[in-house]
């Protein structure tokens, strides 16, 4: 996956004047604020993976409030100091989802927001998620075909049949159920146009 790619397009929805896609970006986040209440027991840890410029994190940390430990991290290095200077005071590391610098059961929350889609073997980065979190995961993906489809309404990438560029997988919802199904016990579902996102527990002894 090209970078340059990578973070025009992590960037492009969080930058964007157009009130539709502002629209759906507040929905995707109403949306994870709704499954996050769902966990049983609250977050005292919380780490996003795979941070991007840091937008996101910055959500996430007002949603999670000052009574959780949220730190983020990412891949590319520019990204990570991009996240940092996003976020002050945020912890930011630079890790692969591959190989993540934290022990077992590090977080009781993981959050894995629009990656996957970018991985060449997302059931080794599944794996390394289930080792790092002590309970709980919400992971999302782009919703297919439908992403795709709203891509090409919008006249965007129409020479790969709307496929965003840096996406090398795609699911819909009950294939991603079934992928995840493989590494946790899903909890809750939500498909906020045009994402799938899975509330996932790990199951003991994992």
């Amino acid at each position: 996956m090209s970078q340059s790619i990578a973070a025009f397009n992590y960037r492009d929805k969080y930058l964007s004047k157009n009130p539709i896609s502002r629209y759906l970006v507040g929905n995707f986040y109403s949306a994870v604020e709704a499954i996050v209440r769902e966990v049983s027991e609250p977050a005292r840890s919380a780490i996003e993976i795979g941070c991007g410029e840091g937008f996101s994190s910055a959500r996430l940390a007002r949603m999670l409030g000052d009574g959780v430990a949220f730190q983020a991290s990412e891949l590319e290095p520019d990204l990570v100091v991009s996240a940092k200077a996003r976020n002050p005071g945020l912890t930011v590391t630079q890790e692969s989802l591959y190989d993540l610098k934290h022990p077992n059961a590090a977080f009781d929350l993981v959050f894995t927001l629009e990656v996957l889609e970018h991985l060449e073997d997302p059931e080794r980065a599944l794996r390394e998620i289930s080792r790092v979190t002590k309970r709980w995961a919400v992971l999302s993906v782009p919703r297919e075909p439908i992403w795709s489809a709203l891509n090409m309404v919008r006249g965007k990438y129409w020479s790969d049949f709307g496929n965003t560029p840096g996406h090398i997988q795609s699911w819909s919802t009950s294939a991603f159920k079934r992928l995840l199904d493989r590494h946790f016990a899903i909890r809750a579902v939500r498909t906020p146009l045009p994402w799938t996102i899975v509330l996932c527990e790990k199951r003991p002894g994992t």
